[in-house]
């Protein structure tokens, strides 16, 4: 079993811009290269050549995540689809909730673990204490002890 020892930060639950940035920018290039958001033409070549003209005059780029492929006489092509504004919103949303709700429970484990390091402390204080009020009254029945003792000698 690991000895680690574990300390309440301030900051672990605190939001950071950075890093919202970071996971947004990767939330959005998983979503980028998925299928969810490319416009995709497979079909056999002749067919496909002219939708990929009326693509490329419509001013549609290619998908920069696939590359064009020809596989057994049908050509599949991915375009990224337009107006994807709404779609990067969401995704938005979502990673904000989810960063949010992770820094909410990192709070609440800094809250525990605080609790339970004020526990911990109060009751070593408190045992000390026990401990050197045992120690005195051990010391004051010795001192009776000898005393009754040296009270029998002289008799």
């Amino acid at each position: 079993m690991e000895n680690v020892n574990k300390h309440v930060s301030l900051q672990s639950f605190q939001f950071d811009q950075e890093v919202f940035d970071k996971r947004l920018k990767n939330a959005i290039f998983s979503f980028k290269s998925s299928a969810a958001a490319l416009e995709t033409i497979h079909e056999p070549v002749s067919l496909a050549i002219p939708k990929i003209m009326e693509m490329a005059q419509k001013g549609r780029k290619l998908s920069q995540f696939r590359s064009p492929q020809i596989l057994n006489g049908y050509l599949l092509v991915c375009f990224e689809k337009e107006n994807l504004d709404e779609e990067l919103k969401r995704i938005e949303q979502e990673v904000k909730a989810q960063y949010e709700l992770e820094l909410e429970a990192e709070e609440e484990r800094n809250i525990q673990l605080l609790a339970q390091q004020l526990f911990t402390q109060k009751k070593a204080k408190e045992s000390k204490a026990l401990q050197v009020k045992e120690e005195k009254e051990m010391a004051s029945a010795l001192a009776e002890a000898k005393e009754v003792f040296q009270n029998l000698k002289a008799s």
